[in-house]
């Protein structure tokens, strides 16, 4: 009998070790990972769009607040409102004409 005890008690550990993960987690962390990775790719394609279209209007909807852009030269921007300026000036003068093709 007490080895039948021990065995429900190294079982019971392990499930409650495996619930206390689990909840650790967070409720994401049995979110499916196609959700996560079609809003990225929502965000990269409203990038793209607005890069291509030149116009940054819409940029809240795929960037946040604290949004950092380091430039090809180096140069590091921090925050939405002044890496739009940043971009707006960009795309006004030498960037005008670019367009930037996605490949699946």
């Amino acid at each position: 009998m007490c080895r039948c005890v021990s065995r429900w008690q190294g079982q019971s550990m392990s499930f409650l070790f495996l619930l206390m993960c689990l909840i650790g987690l967070g409720p994401n962390a049995l979110a499916a990972p196609s959700d996560a990775e079609e809003q990225v790719r929502q965000s990269v394609e409203a990038f793209y769009k607005a890069f291509n279209s030149h116009s940054f209007d819409r940029a809240s909807g795929f960037t946040t607040d604290d949004w950092n852009h380091i430039n090809p030269n180096g140069g590091w921007t921090r925050g939405r409102d002044a890496v739009v300026t940043e971009l707006r000036r960009a795309h006004s003068s030498f960037l005008k004409d670019s367009l930037i093709l996605l490949k699946a």
